[in-house]
């Protein structure tokens, strides 16, 4: 999925010569959201075009979801590549056993945010969007008769806990295999 957030009006647009904004996103919940990331400011507003840039120094993306915004996150990534000028990668999981059990409904409405965070990890430019999160019809328990069980994902994301951040592996269950801290950091979980 290509996202073009014009990161200096705080909106999503179509593309970088469209002057359609997007407010609203549809994905599936337990589905790996692959996304190309381009951060663009607005060049020609009687064109509607737009140009890639970079954040300052140090900055980078991070995406997280709520049902409530002062609750507990459904959906995060703060791990997101940079390729080229204003372009980035990163992988959205929608797999997590507090999303799953919040998506009770045929769809959940719920609010996303992309986030620029300094070298101290503030955010600062913030877009929110409405993210609908549709049930999914294959669940991990459902198996083709001729393949067998379903096979899990693994899962690498960072995370930070207690100011520092942390490298989780698990798998696409929300089973943590391992914690890996920075040196010298005494584990607190």
């Amino acid at each position: 999925m290509k996202l073009y957030w014009d990161i200096v009006n705080d909106e999503f647009v179509a593309g970088l010569t469209s002057a359609q904004k997007i407010a609203s996103l549809a994905w599936r919940l337990r589905d790996t959201i692959y996304v190309d990331l381009y951060l663009v400011q607005p060049v020609d507003s009687a064109t509607a075009s737009y140009e890639l840039v970079d954040p300052p120094a140090g900055w980078t993306p991070a995406f997280c979801a709520k049902l409530v915004l002062d609750g507990d996150p459904l959906a995060t990534q703060e791990i997101w590549v940079r390729s080229d000028v204003g372009t980035y990668s990163g992988t959205i999981g929608l797999y997590g056993a507090t999303l799953i059990a919040a998506v009770t409904e045929d769809s959940l409405d719920i609010t996303g945010e992309f986030t620029l965070q300094d070298v101290s990890g503030n955010n600062r430019d913030s877009s929110q969007f409405v993210l609908t999160i549709d049930k999914d019809v294959l669940r991990a328990d459902d198996s083709d008769p001729a393949a067998g069980a379903l096979q899990r994902s693994a899962i690498c994301t960072q995370v930070t806990i207690d100011g520092h951040k942390v490298l989780v592996l698990g798998n696409s269950d929300g089973v943590v295999y391992q914690r890996i801290w920075p040196p010298g950091v005494t584990p607190t979980i």
